[in-house]
């Protein structure tokens, strides 16, 4: 999790910064969050009807929950109908309640 600084509070400070990131301690989350929501036998499967399950989308979202776990970025490209808005969005959701927090 990252904490934004006011900008009374940077102490090295350039005319094109005006905050501070600081990495917080935040609860860790495991790959099987993810996969009791996006699995075949998951939460999405049993109630959406016509729920595709994609190991590629599961494979995204546990690499999403290990940049968040870890306070690091991540970059990710994937084709058309991976289900990169559920991959990126279900272990933001779980991470933010997880650590009542704001994504």
């Amino acid at each position: 999790m990252l904490l934004i600084q006011p900008p009374e509070k940077i102490t090295n400070q350039n005319k094109f910064c005006s905050f501070q990131f600081t990495a917080l301690p935040c609860a860790v989350m495991t790959d099987e969050n993810v996969e009791k929501i996006l699995g075949s036998d998951g939460l999405l499967s049993e109630q959406l009807e016509g729920f595709e399950h994609r190991p590629q989308q599961i494979e995204m979202a546990q690499a999403v929950e290990t940049a968040f776990s870890d306070a690091k970025h991540l970059i990710v490209e994937a084709g058309t109908g991976t289900g990169k808005s559920l991959a990126y969005l279900v272990p933001a959701i779980l991470w933010a309640v997880k650590n009542n927090k704001k994504v």
